[in-house]
């Protein structure tokens, strides 16, 4: 997580926040370290791109995301439900085009949306993610 983010979330004053972001943090240092050790990567796309001029519009990219993100996630619960861990994460998309080239993904014709990293967990003693108060997060009939 970029220190400004995790920085962000530490200067709230919410212990519980605090500790699910350091929890966070050491998670994600464990899988930028062993990521390469998975033994099945998981890379959803789409056809089409969100990039170009004519499909960057908010209702092209919400109904692209819309239909790939369900079906990824849906992909990350069975594996759950098998005992097998997953992480969503995107800092490879920073270099979409030469993990494209390196797979023989077509690049003007896919969009990546995530790299799903998929394996028997580290461990077994799972904690719920915190939740902020739901009053602080959730409006109904105004905002």
């Amino acid at each position: 997580m970029p220190a400004a983010i995790h920085k962000l979330h530490m200067d709230r004053g919410d212990k519980g926040l605090t500790d699910s972001q350091e929890r966070s943090a050491s998670s994600a240092d464990y899988l930028a370290e062993n990521i390469a050790r998975a033994p099945a990567l998981l890379i959803p796309c789409i056809a089409g791109r969100t990039d170009s001029s004519e499909s960057s519009n908010l209702i092209a990219q919400t109904a692209t995301f819309g239909s790939i993100i369900p079906a990824a996630w849906s992909v990350m619960l069975a594996a759950r439900a098998r005992v097998l861990g997953t992480a969503w994460t995107t800092l490879h998309l920073f270099q979409e085009k030469e993990v494209a080239d390196l797979i023989g993904i077509p690049f003007d014709d896919y969009m990546q949306v995530a790299l799903i990293p998929i394996e028997y967990t580290k461990g077994t003693s799972f904690k719920p993610a915190y939740r902020p108060p739901v009053e602080t997060v959730m409006h109904m009939n105004e905002w």
